[in-house]
């Protein structure tokens, strides 16, 4: 028999900064990474960014990788994109531990863009975290907006839609 399982999507964005220099006097493998922070709603799920100016391997080779790293099991949505152009890519999926792009892009399409040698890059997610049903606030009275009412009680000012079954 299958469950129905509790969801709440956690936002969360970060940005960080690549320098034309990191381009050229970085290598292949050469790994940067923001902090790590912290998952709302979570007891110890935390993520961050790897990225590889000079690329992740060989075949990534004049390309800037990028990566969403998470500290356990679960399923995001990560945005990727340049800020100031029309570069962005994102992917959804269940991430056990590190999930991106090998060939974000490539270092000739991003050298036009910088401006006095540094870019922006923004990683916004989306973290599905399971929760608990208590977590997941339900007014009854919301629930049933879609019911019309049999008559509205009415004292002085103030007005009371009322439902009889």
């Amino acid at each position: 028999m299958s469950s129905i399982n509790a969801i709440k999507v956690v936002k969360d964005s970060i940005k960080f900064v690549l320098t034309e220099a990191d381009l050229g006097t970085k290598i292949i493998g050469d790994v940067l990474k923001t902090p790590l922070r912290k998952v709302s709603c979570t007891r110890d799920l935390q993520w961050q960014i790897h990225y590889y100016p000079a690329g992740y391997d060989e075949v990534a080779k004049g390309y800037i990788s990028i990566f969403t790293a998470v500290t356990a099991p679960t399923v995001v949505k990560s945005t990727f994109s340049v800020d100031g152009s029309p570069i962005q890519n994102f992917f959804t999926q269940r991430v056990k531990c590190i999930r991106g792009y090998h060939e974000f892009a490539s270092h000739k399409e991003l050298r036009p863009l910088f401006r006095d040698g540094k870019i922006t890059i923004t990683c916004d997610v989306e973290i599905y975290v399971p929760v608990p049903w208590s977590f997941i606030t339900s007014n009854v009275f919301q629930s049933c907006e879609h019911i019309p009412t049999d008559f509205t009680l009415i004292v002085e000012d103030q007005r009371l839609e009322v439902r009889i079954k």
